[in-house]
């Protein structure tokens, strides 16, 4: 059979025989109008696509099978991305087999290809059309009841309220952040206390069944680590391959570094060395620099005009 192609539908071979389905059709449609054809070339391809007797169906039948098609077409239209996907791990899967290198690599390179291109076309769908207008204002959900507020000092009272309060303190309330366990364990845990739930020789009068639970845990898991402990040293090697090969994201801080300075940092043997040394210090000593105790929280609209939080 042919390999039929679409431009708008991505190729398959289901795809090629429906848009071979489809111009028979509309060949045999033409034909009753007294459109001329080759009838052996036509009867050839309708045999080819399983078409039997084409030249006895009807003028209803012929527009019935065409509505089919164009039904079936619009449907891979709008499932292309997931059988063009099919169709090459198809097609890898075949050159796997017959061990056909050059074959393997071309298809591999198409399916990198089609990757790269969904990224970018991801991208651009995030940053083109219809943008988000800047939050000057958001709602609140009271009992039901959406409640706008639009002044600098709400809207500021609101976002503390509804978004860092339930979703970054929430650690706070727990029994080991109370006053007792906050002070021997502390934000770090290097501290006595800690080395003592390690070897299993902490206790507390007063503390809770859960945390308890959590201390004996964390002594037998102890017990069975027979290796030595894990090295806090970050090696310049370690650090320029993860930068190197991680994969950039969306990141943003005070000091004016984002993500992007971190992977050029790679290539230069000084500014590699640098970023260790910042990193190790501060893991080592247990002290966050200025620009890591704060951070910038970003409102955006998910769906234009909608500003619900």
């Amino acid at each position: 059979m042919l390999t039929i192609k679409n431009g708008v539908i991505p190729y398959s071979p289901e795809v090629s025989l429906w848009i071979q389905c489809s111009q028979i059709y509309s060949c045999l449609h033409l034909w009753l109008q007294g459109q001329s054809y080759n009838q052996g070339n036509l009867l050839c391809s309708a045999w080819q696509c399983s078409i039997e007797y084409p030249f006895q169906l009807s003028q209803d039948d012929i527009e019935e099978c065409m509505q089919i098609c164009n039904h079936r077409l619009q449907y891979f239209r709008i499932n292309r991305a997931q059988h063009q996907s099919q169709h090459l791990q198809n097609c890898l899967a075949m050159a796997r087999n017959a061990n056909d290198h050059s074959c393997l690599k071309q298809i591999k390179e198409i399916i990198a290809c089609k990757q790269q291109r969904s990224q970018f076309a991801r991208l651009h769908g995030a940053t083109g059309g219809p943008q988000g207008r800047i939050i000057s204002s958001v709602q609140l959900n009271h009992g039901g009841i959406p409640i706008e507020v639009s002044t600098e000092s709400k809207v500021t009272a609101a976002i503390i309220s509804e978004v860092h309060n339930k979703r970054y303190t929430l650690a706070s309330d727990t029994p080991i952040c109370q006053v007792t366990l906050s002070q021997d364990f502390g934000l770090m845990s290097l501290s006595l206390a800690a080395e003592e739930v390690l070897t299993g020789s902490y206790h507390q009068p007063d503390m809770d069944q859960a945390t308890t639970d959590i201390f004996s845990t964390v002594t037998c898991i102890q017990a069975q680590i027979t290796g030595p402990a894990i090295s806090t040293t970050i090696l310049p090697l370690d650090w320029k391959e993860y930068w190197k090969h991680t994969k950039e994201e969306t990141s943003l801080s005070e000091s004016g570094l984002h993500f992007g300075h971190y992977k050029a940092s790679t290539h230069s043997h000084y500014l590699n060395y640098f970023h260790v040394a910042k990193a190790s210090i501060a893991l080592t000593v247990g002290a966050l620099f200025t620009h890591w105790q704060r951070g910038v929280t970003v409102i955006v609209e998910k769906e234009l005009g909608v500003n619900l939080v």
